[in-house]
């Protein structure tokens, strides 16, 4: 069963969306350098679904290239840089489309025209087709779903912004990005900071997501550590993880049930008993063996405990 967030709430029995194209790195920066194309790659996925998959990664990319040719056939040049191909083979996809795949274009704009037609509602409704949010706010969307969702986000910001965004979503590292891009460490904070507000202000505030960020520094990593693994419901938009503050305490109140059982057994809960460097320790190193770990938690015995301080105590004299 697939749910989504909603105004702090959970809504069951959503639909995933479908499963998109190969997470390769020219698809993010395709999006990067044409927003408008999001739509037509998510069209490509539920067409691909609701034909079993039948489309080869070269019938999607010769789709893809004919999209972008029958926008402005003077981008020939620019689509083969883009494909990392020759302009003899974007002819020849291009071709291929007008020639043999009249009927899967055909198909591919009925469902383009599908999702342009039916919007959600609320502040983002200018952004995000109501099925392209539900694949967002599942716990199945991928990189390239978000990377498309938040494309149409940023569409109007510069075209280096989209495509820093676009790059932290195709898992590149910050160094990898800069050196990519010839741009500095200043340059990149900033035009990343500038996707960040921009997102922020118009799809996460309205959704009422924040982001995981108390004051609590060992409350912090927890409940980040709990979103990863799946435990606390969260979407992780740019490296930061985002929810509710009702999915919070939906998630803490979970967590106190199994706090009681452990109690009654004898154990204590770390992050309430332990510093900051106690609870570091603890959580990463593998040498101590006498912390239970559940459900993203970490609970240790009082003599354990004690053991533990001691131990650390050593190190720092």
């Amino acid at each position: 069963m697939v749910e989504r967030l909603q105004r702090g709430s959970v809504v069951k029995e959503i639909p995933t969306a479908p499963t998109p194209p190969a997470n390769d790195v020219k698809y993010f920066l395709l999006i990067a350098k044409y927003p408008e194309l999001a739509t037509t790659i998510i069209a490509l996925q539920k067409m691909q679904e609701s034909q079993g998959n039948k489309l080869t990664q070269k019938d999607q990319e010769a789709l893809l290239i004919y999209s972008l040719w029958h926008e402005n056939p003077n981008r020939m040049n620019e689509i083969s840089s883009i494909f990392g191909i020759s302009r003899e083979i974007t002819q020849e996809r291009v071709d291929s489309v007008i020639f043999n795949r009249d009927d899967e274009w055909d198909r591919l704009l009925r469902e383009k025209q599908k999702l342009e037609k039916i919007k959600s509602g609320g502040p983002f409704a200018q952004y995000l087709p109501v099925d392209v949010l539900k694949g967002m706010l599942s716990q199945n969307h991928s990189a390239l779903q978000v990377s498309c969702i938040l494309m149409r986000v940023l569409e109007d910001c510069q075209e280096i912004t989209r495509t820093i965004a676009a790059l932290v979503f195709a898992g590149k590292s910050n160094n990898e990005i800069m050196r990519e891009l010839s741009i500095s460490q200043k340059k990149f904070k900033k035009e990343l900071a500038s996707a960040r507000s921009t997102i922020k202000q118009r799809l996460l505030d309205p959704l009422g997501l924040r982001p995981i960020s108390e004051k609590n520094t060992i409350e912090k990593m927890e409940l980040r550590k709990a979103a990863a693994l799946g435990n606390l419901r969260a979407i992780k938009v740019l490296r930061m993880w985002h929810t509710t503050d009702a999915l919070i305490d939906s998630y803490k109140a979970k967590k106190r049930h199994v706090d009681e059982k452990l109690v009654s057994q004898g154990y204590l809960s770390l992050v309430q008993h332990a510093t900051p460097s106690e609870y570091i320790a603890a959580a990463f190193s593998r040498k101590i063996s006498y912390v239970k770990r559940d459900n993203g938690t970490l609970y240790i015995k009082p003599e354990d405990l004690e053991r533990l301080k001691k131990s650390l105590r050593k190190r720092t004299k």
